[in-house]
């Protein structure tokens, strides 16, 4: 192990460029010691230990004011505090990134679910879902924030409610797209983690639907041009007999929007006896 170092030898040993080296000496973190003998500025082995400080307090996210302050002004005291806050800005970080990753895993499982159950009509008994429905003079904004006060884990769905007597007038049948104006409208949470039980939990300010039997599929609109799959599921419960006991709800799962050809696919919940 040599006695002095240059910017070069230093950056070639850690892997970085000379430019680092240079900034950590301007910042005032490691600065190397003039050689009266030749002005060349030099680096010495103690030095070497302290970069290899440095670069495992960087490597940790730690930023460079503290690591000044660490390596050059404080005590142990000040090393072990600003270790505390560093974690709990770590812990901050790992819980939001849960939450996205959550997230995410929602957005995954509604497209799966596209895939899977496209036009695939069945039975199933449909979970509890919390539905905010948006106002006249309310906005969409708003009701995400009712939703995120119970929740940062999902994310809501836009959601289309359509009264149970307008779902099987043979208006509805014959002008679907006529009949939109018509829908009620807002956002739907499906209620994974127990929310409506919670003490808190403000019931008069949004429905709660509970488990029921229902017609389910996964349909697709052609916006403004085709909306063949809504009248299949309404031939099918002609067909069968089907009874249907309230609202028709449609959660939005993706969006396709160009010039040419818009369409959208729906979750649709038929609540049946």
């Amino acid at each position: 192990m040599k006695e002095r170092y240059l910017v070069h030898d230093i950056a070639k040993f850690f892997g970085v460029t000379n430019d680092t080296i240079r900034y950590y000496d301007k910042m005032g973190i490691i600065s190397p010691k003039k050689d009266k003998l030749n002005n060349y500025r030099y680096y010495d082995r103690g030095d070497i230990i302290c970069f290899s400080y440095v670069f495992e307090l960087k490597n940790i996210d730690l930023p460079l004011s503290q690591i000044r302050t660490m390596l050059n002004n404080s005590s142990l005291e000040y090393a072990v505090n600003t270790m505390q806050e560093h974690e709990q800005k770590i812990e901050e970080k790992i819980r939001e990134l849960q939450r996205l990753k959550s997230i995410v895993k929602d957005y995954k499982e509604c497209f799966q679910n596209a895939i899977e159950n496209y036009e695939v009509l069945k039975i199933i008994e449909r979970p509890v879902i919390i539905y905010k429905e948006i106002e006249p003079d309310g906005s969409l904004i708003e009701n995400l924030k009712f939703f995120e006060k119970m929740t940062m884990m999902h994310v809501p769905l836009f959601t289309f409610c359509i009264n149970k007597d307008l779902f099987l007038s043979k208006e509805c049948y014959d002008n679907f797209k006529g009949c939109r104006k018509y829908f009620r409208h807002g956002l739907s949470l499906i209620d994974e983690e127990n929310l409506v039980e919670k003490a808190d939990f403000p019931v008069e300010q949004c429905r709660i639907l509970s488990e029921t039997k229902c017609l389910t599929a996964v349909i697709k609109f052609y916006t403004n041009k085709d909306y063949s799959s809504i009248i299949r599921i309404m031939d099918y419960i002609k067909k069968n007999n089907i009874e249907v006991i309230g609202s028709v709800m449609m959660r939005a799962i993706s969006f396709k929007n160009n010039i040419e050809n818009n369409y959208d696919y729906y979750e649709i919940y038929v609540p049946i006896k």
